[in-house]
């Protein structure tokens, strides 16, 4: 499997605080059957107005990368951000840490939790003509969007993809999520299952619950898309299965 949403570089956001603990989640997520992650720290400004978070997030990601080299840990390890929606996302995604593995293709967009902002679908329209397929995060979580899951399979069918969080499908953010969760991937408009972890023990790294879940509920095939298949492709900066 290979996670696309994880917070694992320590002391950079709300993610781990310590060397130890990113190193625990690795191993966590090795022992869950999980070959690579990619490190998406929150990106709350634009980062031209922030270098210094910049440079702090890619020298935090290589010193976990040579611990990890140095205890022989078999994973491999990308760095890019989730960003939280703001205009003028064009020129914040065309920074380093702006899409997933830095390919220049793919980045990772979060809404506020209680609300949508106003004139965001221009936002992510003008993100498309510039080249860039946004990838939205656990849109189950947000208020407006639950409530309204027709406006996630309109965005889908724009050409919007989607990542649902591991632990909505297993219940860990409450039944009404899960319920919608399972809906939008049955229905399609997911394109990608990812662990969003934060530490070792509440939020950790671990997808393997969630796969079982999704295997049942649409099969093996599925599954392999959403888990593996199509996180394989962004990180490539190929064309992703959006199932609608």
């Amino acid at each position: 499997m290979i996670d696309i949403h994880c917070h694992l570089l320590p002391g950079v956001d709300d993610g781990p605080k310590e060397m130890e603990q990113s190193l625990a989640m690795i191993a966590q997520g090795v022992g869950d059957g999980i070959s690579a992650v990619v490190a998406t720290p929150h990106i709350l400004v634009p980062l031209n107005a922030n270098t210094r978070l910049s440079e702090i997030c890619e020298r935090r990601f290589e010193e976990l990368k040579e611990r990890v080299d140095e205890q022989g840990i078999n994973i491999r390890l990308f760095l890019g951000s989730e960003i939280l929606f703001q205009f003028d996302l064009v020129s914040i995604c065309r920074q380093r840490l702006g899409t997933l593995a830095g390919n220049g293709k793919y980045p990772l967009i979060e809404f506020p939790l209680n609300s949508l902002p106003h004139g965001f679908e221009e936002e992510l329209f003008r993100l498309q003509l510039s080249g860039f397929v946004p990838i939205i995060a656990h849109p189950e979580r947000n208020m407006t969007l639950s409530r309204d899951v027709e406006r996630v399979f309109e965005l889908s069918r724009r050409g919007i993809l989607f990542q649902v969080n591991a632990r909505s499908l297993t219940g860990g953010h409450g039944r009404s999520i899960k319920r919608i969760t399972e809906r939008l991937v049955a229905e399609g408009a997911v394109q990608f299952v990812a662990s969003d972890a934060h530490d070792p023990v509440s939020r950790p790294l671990i997808l393997s619950h969630a796969r079982r879940a999704v295997e049942k509920l649409v099969g093996e095939e599925t599954a392999e898309e959403l888990f593996y298949l199509n996180p394989q492709r962004a990180l490539r900066g190929e064309s992703v299965n959006s199932f609608l």
